[in-house]
């Protein structure tokens, strides 16, 4: 009932709705801080770029499929001086490695705290799987290419994967790799306060534990893009997650639409200023 929603809505403070959408521009500003971690060391951004390229990947995800987001990111970032394709998509690859990671400890801090609807915990084994096949697949890759094998292979298909691999150098260093794993999940970290905000302004007083459970059913709904932005999916898992703790549907719906409204405002606007911004630079030359 969107009516019923809108009501519910129509209570909710102003300021507190600005605390949720600064919690999700953290969500970028910790993602800068990453992508710049995840590079190859032969090949540093300036941090005001990187947020730039973050911030544009973030924004095109969220208004197009977001396969054509990320590798417009992708392609943002090999083209920063001394980068390349190469080394950008070896931090794309590291980057989703991160966010499976941190969605399997989101899911399973859920399974911990709370009972979990039969939809997730079904779902909860599948993504593990998959986070654990992608850290074997990617560790053994970066083990085996260490540049010096790639250069005696040569430029050949052969020595361009190990050249590749070489560029995942993150997993050939336990602190670095650890210090990456801790930005990803301080990014759903931001994400989950966003979620508790939002619950603020509205006046719905949950256990904390109820934004992990939200945050848990929202990442696994959106794991596969259905539609632009994920318009929809979101609310859809959002309404069943609170539901499941309890909310009535209108108190439900207008969380789940108003949380959406506040990630979605952080990451276009975001994104949209940094393009901005990105323009106007490639139009003074």
């Amino acid at each position: 009932d969107i009516a019923a929603a809108t009501q519910v809505l129509a209570g909710t403070r102003p300021a507190i709705i600005a605390i949720a959408i600064a919690c999700n521009v953290g969500i970028l500003v910790l993602g800068t801080v990453l992508w710049l971690r995840l590079l190859p060391r032969r090949s540093p951004v300036a941090s005001g770029r990187m947020f730039e390229v973050v911030s544009i990947m973030a924004g095109i995800v969220n208004t197009i499929p977001a396969l054509v987001g990320l590798a417009s990111g992708t392609a943002l970032l090999a083209s920063e001086r001394g980068v390349g394709v190469r080394a950008a998509v070896a931090v794309l690859a590291l980057d989703q490695l991160g966010e499976a990671l941190a969605k399997v400890a989101v899911l399973a801090a859920a399974a911990f705290l709370l009972p979990l609807p039969e939809w997730m915990r079904a779902a909860v084994g599948a993504i593990a799987v998959i986070a654990i096949v992608m850290l074997v697949g990617l560790v053994a890759a970066a083990r085996m290419g260490d540049g010096t094998v790639a250069t005696r292979l040569g430029v050949g298909r052969i020595g361009r994967l190990y050249a590749w691999c070489g560029d995942l150098e993150l997993l050939r260093h336990p602190t670095r790799a650890a210090v990456a794993l801790l930005l990803a999940l301080a990014m759903k970290v931001a994400e989950g306060a966003a979620l508790l905000a939002v619950q603020h302004a509205l006046g719905v007083e949950l256990p904390l534990a109820s934004a992990i459970l939200v945050l848990g059913a929202v990442n696994l709904a959106t794991m596969l893009p259905v539609s632009p932005g994920n318009v929809g999916t979101y609310e859809a898992a959002a309404v069943a997650a609170y539901r499941w703790l309890g909310v009535d549907h209108s108190t439900a719906m207008a969380l789940a639409m108003a949380s959406h409204a506040c990630y979605l405002a952080a990451m276009v606007g975001a994104g949209a200023a940094s393009a901005a911004v990105r323009s106007a630079r490639v139009a003074r030359g």
